[in-house]
């Protein structure tokens, strides 16, 4: 089946943070009939269902238990955009994220990267 002929199906857009409170907050404001997200406090489990059932988006967190984002990323499928989290005051990466996002991130500014993709779907 041809992208443009996908039956209109919600945009999936996958949250990944070992903050379990920041995946329930992301979930409850960006969740609605337009769009599904996933959220993983796992990067591993992350990964495996990213290789599995690929997402329109993932925002990722930067450091995680075991594993940094920018890390993670270089395992994921290249044509995923990937938007960067972080706290990190002085954060570098070579990883070639769609954009940085900055804790406490701005929800208007994630609304409208959604918005700009689901529009772009």
């Amino acid at each position: 089946m041809e992208e443009s002929e996908k039956p209109d199906m919600p945009m999936t857009v996958f949250f990944i943070d070992d903050e379990s409170v920041l995946c329930d907050c992301f979930a409850d404001e960006f969740s609605d009939p337009g769009i599904t997200v996933k959220t993983f406090s796992d990067p591993k489990l992350a990964l495996a269902e990213i290789l599995k059932n690929p997402p329109d988006l993932i925002f990722l967190d930067y450091r995680m238990p075991g594993v940094t984002g920018e890390e993670l990323a270089t395992q994921m499928p290249s044509e995923i955009p990937k938007f960067l989290v972080t706290g990190e005051l002085n954060m570098k990466t070579t990883f070639p994220f769609t954009a940085i996002l900055k804790k406490p991130f701005e929800y208007e500014a994630i609304r409208a990267i959604l918005d700009k993709k689901k529009s772009a779907a």
